[in-house]
């Protein structure tokens, strides 16, 4: 155990390093992942943000794209299955030219895309057919 007698740089690593450890060694009790985020500091305070979810769940961050991506792809009546080798994954509603986020399959690179081209990519012929019909 250290003794810090003010904060820097060099002394925030080694403390990350161990409340790494002590977080790990209670989370692989407890069931859940921890994840330490920012420290932002002055030379007496140091304020840490921590992340904790249960293991093998999505995280707030994800949870919210993935809504968002189905809400969207809703609207725009598109499909999440994959399609000649690409498979939408993502949705970023602060990107207004390139909000969409596919990944192509057999490279698993992954690529922004506009609404059109998204809409000419993953629409089915299902939804097609559904327009039509509504007109």
């Amino acid at each position: 155990m250290t003794t810090y007698a003010s904060f820097n740089r060099q002394n925030l690593a080694v403390l990350r390093s161990e409340m790494d450890a002590a977080l790990n060694k209670f989370a692989a009790n407890s069931g859940i992942e921890i994840k330490i985020g920012n420290m932002s500091f002055t030379s007496d305070n140091v304020a840490i943000k921590l992340e904790a979810k249960i293991s093998g769940s999505k995280s707030m961050r994800e949870q919210k794209l993935e809504s968002a991506l189905q809400l969207q792809s809703r609207i725009d009546q598109l499909t999440l299955e994959p399609i000649n080798g690409k498979q939408l994954v993502g949705y970023n509603p602060r990107a207004h030219k390139m909000p969409y986020v596919y990944l192509e399959l057999k490279t698993g690179k992954r690529f922004k895309t506009t609404r059109t081209a998204a809409k000419l990519y993953f629409t089915t012929p299902k939804s097609i057919a559904r327009t039509l019909i509504a007109a």
